[in-house]
């Protein structure tokens, strides 16, 4: 059996074909907080550990891509007509990281 068999077909038609975005449109803005509160704890005269607490909580996005090309040819949806948007849409994005390090200083 020739290893070109061993693919399905529909994967071989799609081979050499292209899909494109050109131009995406971030539709939302908002607000978004920080707070971060850190503390060095002095081993040596001139060794210190670190301690740092960061939070962060940044608010929804979407953002629409109208697809250019689809494997080749108009992105369309199965009707043949209605044009293909990849919408994506995220909920309030949170963020907490602890981070822990060495100061050396001369």
């Amino acid at each position: 059996m020739d290893a070109a068999e061993t693919i399905p077909i529909w994967q071989r038609n799609a081979a050499g074909s292209v899909s494109a975005i050109h131009r995406a449109t971030v539709a939302s803005t908002g607000l978004s907080l920080q707070g971060i509160v850190g503390s060095d704890y002095r081993l040596t005269d001139n060794l210190a550990v670190t301690l740092k607490f960061l939070w962060l909580r940044a608010g929804r996005l979407a953002a629409e891509f109208p697809r250019d090309v689809v494997r080749s040819h108009v992105p369309v949806l199965a009707d043949g007509f209605t044009p293909c948007v990849l919408k994506l849409t995220s909920g309030p994005i949170d963020v907490v990281a602890l981070t822990a390090g060495l100061k050396y200083s001369l």
